[in-house]
């Protein structure tokens, strides 16, 4: 089941997935950078816990995430990975995105340097 909340202060919708009463998965996006002259971008997150994965979810987070954007005249959608999530590259290629760039060892997290793809689409 799909459920929407709201970030309230820029009114952006929080979309979460439930499972027999538990929030497996969610989705939103947020400012790319916060000047005037990337406001028509936004960034995203989609998050589906482990052992919920492979079943469609991220997915239907990930279409609903473009859908509302467009209706809300973003102009360009960025996803910024983990170049070691590979099912989150397949799941943006698959929507449409394509490889925009990448920043090597752009954080540290799980006690290693992540390399950060970013992927676009452009929005109708």
């Amino acid at each position: 089941m799909l459920h929407g909340l709201q970030k309230k202060q820029d009114e952006i919708p929080v979309f979460g997935v439930e499972q027999q009463g538990t929030v497996v998965g969610f989705a939103t996006w947020g400012t790319f950078r916060p000047y005037p002259a990337y406001s028509k971008t936004a960034e995203h997150s989609v998050y589906i816990a482990r052992e919920y994965q492979r079943r469609g979810f991220g997915r239907l987070l990930l279409e609903t995430i473009i859908r509302e954007t467009t209706a809300r005249e973003i102009h360009l959608l960025v996803a910024g990975i983990d170049l070691a999530n590979e099912a989150s590259i397949a799941l943006h290629r698959h929507a449409g995105f394509s490889h925009a760039g990448t920043i090597h060892e752009a954080g540290y997290k799980f006690k290693r340097w992540p390399n950060l793809e970013f992927w676009q689409l452009l929005l109708k």
